[in-house]
């Protein structure tokens, strides 16, 4: 009889960790950690607007841009014609 319910409880315990494992989690049991903020490309600091006004970008425009919280730098996404890019630029202009 021990054995009984043991195994009872133990059918029970798995079958409610499977219905666990397949239920979707919702934004307010796990929140997405979002590390950006989006900011008008008119207020890149200089040396950030210095780099994208380089060589390397010259031909490219700036489609968004997004300061990161952790550690200040900047994402710009870039467009040229149908191609699309990404640039990761520190608050000095370098990229990283």
């Amino acid at each position: 009889m021990i054995i009984s319910a043991f195994v009872l409880a133990a059918l029970t315990s798995s079958a409610y960790a499977q219905e666990a494992m397949n239920t979707p989690q919702s934004a307010t049991t796990a929140p997405a950690q979002d590390d950006k903020t989006t900011v008008d490309p008119a207020t890149l600091p200089e040396a950030v607007k210095a780099t994208l006004a380089g060589e390397a970008y010259k031909d490219w425009t700036i489609a968004a841009a997004w300061q990161k919280k952790s550690d200040a730098s900047y994402v710009i996404d870039l467009k040229k014609e149908d191609k699309t890019a990404t640039a990761n630029i520190d608050k000095d202009g370098k990229v990283k």
